[in-house]
């Protein structure tokens, strides 16, 4: 972290103030996002600027969990009415498992998407394949953080995959915006 970095807590406060709340109030809950560390390391800033989300986000996640995760949610009946998924940075998303679940979730008002950023040889067909799948669907949008990160060595830690407070702060921004 470079000089002059905000805390994590300062960052969240700074991402409150300039982003606004796009919580969902609906009978099968409210806003959720699934996902893996990326969105783990970014929950309590999520849950002050997106009003009402719940955030199931683990370290290590492959997206066909977060996949097995949605078909349980469906199953039970306790699909929230916008869906924000952040996979992929653990290994390639299958395209066919990956159209199946939009297709199931085709009844949400909306499903938010991002993009993923790692140095690991699978982020551009993911990528790819999130962007071309998207584009499928019109309850579907993506936030491009692979771009909206690029160029920029500061969003993130040592490991170049995990965010810096100054990258948590641009993507809870880019999320709550969305």
């Amino acid at each position: 972290t470079s000089a002059g970095t905000a805390s994590p807590k300062a960052a969240a406060s700074a991402a409150v103030s300039s982003t606004p709340t796009t919580g969902s109030s609906t009978a099968s809950g409210v806003t959720m996002g699934i996902g893996d560390s990326i969105m783990f390391g970014s929950k309590s800033a999520l849950e002050k600027v997106i009003n009402g989300i719940k955030i199931d986000a683990v370290v290590g996640r492959q997206a066909s969990e977060a996949f097995k995760i949605i078909r349980q949610l469906k199953a039970s009946n306790s699909l929230p009415n916008t869906l924000l998924l952040g996979v992929g940075t653990n290994g390639a998303i299958d395209p066919k498992d990956f159209r199946a679940i939009l297709t199931d979730l085709s009844g949400l008002s909306r499903i938010v998407l991002v993009t993923n950023r790692a140095p690991r040889p699978w982020i551009a067909g993911n990528n790819k394949l999130i962007a071309q799948v998207a584009g499928q669907f019109k309850n579907v949008s993506v936030v491009d953080w692979f771009s909206k990160s690029n160029d920029d060595p500061s969003l993130f830690v040592k490991d170049e995959i995990h965010l810096s407070p100054k990258g948590v702060k641009l993507y809870v921004s880019l999320v709550g915006a969305a």
